[in-house]
């Protein structure tokens, strides 16, 4: 079934196969949107892509230049919302629905939530230290003994489907981002604005049997490496909104002090702790001093 007042956005850079292969599956849920708008990073004005389902349409936008994801999804949004869609649903080129009927078990989750100012539903999420700037993990017991969980914050390549009022209302990610943290960053000012943000318990049990994540600790989720480039970005924008957007002082100060004692101890590995501390260095002072944008080459994770 396709709903007509149902969309979604997806951001790409350049790469044709990857994102053909997601809008195909994305044509096999069981309830989809009737507009899908491709935000192409890249430069390529030829990215041609097709439904296989006659009342699911694609657009594609090509921005031009590398806005980054934050760029990309703000641009969506906004076009989305003035289009007069209700539903909005936000997805990476990479990452489709992990289940066929996600959007069909949201949107009949969305039935049982009417009296709620629901802003966005998700079947996964996270919720959010304000005062530490960290995201932090819901507990595997939360998941098993609750039908419903507000949570603070979705994560990236997760489908959130968010209500077009929250957009409305001025709430977008901060495009000069670029990349990291930008759906905290949209998260938060839902939030803000009044409005919930929702994962069903079902989804959320399932997901996490799909991605083998239960009984993590502290310590597993310590090991996830991440590239010097992608950490630059995070440290930059944390400080940057938490000190201009949020007017958390204080949190900011909590994130420079603790990234700089990381980056100090990661001296003991040279041949790693040298450029953890120059990233550090500059993600701060460019989180400080606002200089946003596309600031450190990224590296794409892939070549198509």
């Amino acid at each position: 079934m396709t709903r007509s007042d149902f969309a979604a956005f997806i951001i790409t850079f350049n790469r044709h196969e990857i994102l053909q292969r997601t809008i195909d599956q994305i044509a096999l849920q069981t309830v989809t949107p009737s507009k899908i708008l491709v935000v192409n990073n890249g430069e390529a004005l030829n990215l041609e892509v097709t439904s296989n389902i006659a009342d699911m349409t694609v657009e594609v936008h090509t921005m031009g230049s590398n806005s980054g994801p934050a760029g990309a999804a703000h641009f969506a949004m906004k076009e989305l919302n003035a289009q007069g869609f209700h539903w909005i649903q936000w997805i990476d080129d990479d990452d489709p629905p992990k289940v066929e009927n996600l959007n069909e078990r949201l949107f009949a989750h969305l039935e049982n939530l009417k009296s709620q100012n629901l802003g966005i539903i998700a079947p996964v999420g996270s919720h959010f230290n304000i005062s530490a700037g960290v995201a932090i993990r819901v507990k595997d017991a939360e998941i098993v003994n609750n039908r419903y969980l507000h949570i603070d914050t979705v994560g990236g390549n997760q489908c959130m489907l968010i209500n077009s009022k929250v957009v409305s209302s001025g709430c977008l990610p901060t495009a000069e981002l670029f990349f990291g943290f930008e759906e905290t960053n949209f998260c938060l000012k839902v939030l803000n604005a009044g409005y919930k943000i929702v994962v069903p318990c079902d989804l959320f049990f399932e997901y996490r049997n799909l991605s083998a994540r239960w009984d993590l600790k502290k310590s597993d989720l310590r090991k996830i490496k991440i590239l010097p480039w992608r950490n630059y970005y995070s440290m930059r924008n944390l400080i940057y909104m938490f000190l201009y957007e949020f007017k958390k002082p204080i949190t900011v100060l909590r994130i420079v002090t603790r990234v700089t004692l990381k980056a100090i101890y990661g001296l003991g590995q040279p041949s790693k702790g040298f450029g953890e501390l120059y990233y550090t260095t500059i993600a701060i002072k460019d989180g400080l001093l606002k200089n946003l944008g596309k600031t450190v080459n990224p590296i794409p994770k892939h070549q198509n």
